[in-house]
């Protein structure tokens, strides 16, 4: 009877921990760029690596020691295989019935013009800047841009110009938009003259509150549903519209 309760103990005390974890947990992403660029999730402690910066190695080729043991695995493999091609292709025809569907109807109602998604677009994006804004930190921990051409008159140029680009763009993140956490010496633009072609090495990490990342998701996929009604609804209109002209010329 205790191990049942202590058992019983142990998940409720998880089970706190997690509906806990999207009020005092952080999700973050990652950027890191060296020779590659490397992205990573990161939900609490638990990291997810979206893109990868390691190669891909050959797998190494073993010797058999019992052939007909692998002949009988790789028959199975086959079949395998063979059943899941053919649920796929089940799936396929399926997916691609019910997209013909989908685009039979989209037809027949009338489609929103250009104007009104770049409209809906820039809707989106003033959603997404009033949703965001004081709620990101963004810690650049190292930024470090060697800036090369093989020329000097060109080299000096070119650093000018990246560094009031930068001084501007993060002047302007830390005053209008989110904080940007730094320490002296975590950014660096150098002109390197001896080089002839650039290269860098950046590590920033946008930080914000588990909480805040789900409220925004949830808010921004109801604001995109909202815009595109009001997108289609115009559309509608112009239809509508264009019809009364047609009806109108032809009495």
């Amino acid at each position: 009877m205790k191990l049942l309760w202590i058992v019983l103990a142990v998940l409720a005390v998880l089970l706190l921990l997690i509906l806990s974890l999207p009020l005092y947990g952080k999700a973050s992403i990652r950027i890191i760029f060296r020779k590659k660029l490397k992205l990573v999730l990161m939900i609490g402690k638990i990291p997810i690596t979206l893109v990868s910066d390691k190669e891909k190695k050959a797998p190494e080729l073993k010797r058999c020691h019992n052939p007909e043991r692998v002949l009988r695995k790789e028959r199975r493999l086959q079949k395998k295989l063979r059943k899941k091609a053919a649920i796929k292709k089940k799936k396929k025809a399926l997916k691609a019935e019910k997209k013909a569907k989908k685009k039979a109807l989209a037809k027949a109602l009338p489609s929103p013009s250009i104007p009104d998604y770049i409209s809906m677009v820039s809707a989106l994006l003033r959603e997404l800047y009033e949703k965001t804004s004081g709620r990101i930190d963004i810690h650049v921990r190292r930024m470090h841009l060697y800036l090369a051409s093989g020329d000097a008159a060109t080299t000096a140029i070119l650093y000018a110009g990246t560094l009031q680009t930068l001084s501007f763009f993060f002047t302007w993140i830390n005053t209008h938009f989110n904080r940007v956490i730094r320490d002296p010496g975590d950014m660096e633009v150098i002109a390197d003259f001896g080089s002839e072609k650039p290269h860098a090495d950046i590590d920033i990490a946008a930080t914000m509150h588990l909480s805040a990342a789900i409220a925004i998701a949830a808010g921004m996929l109801r604001a995109y549903r909202r815009e595109m009604k009001t997108a289609r609804r115009r559309a509608k209109l112009r239809a509508l519209e264009k019809e009364q002209k047609n009806s109108t010329k032809a009495a």
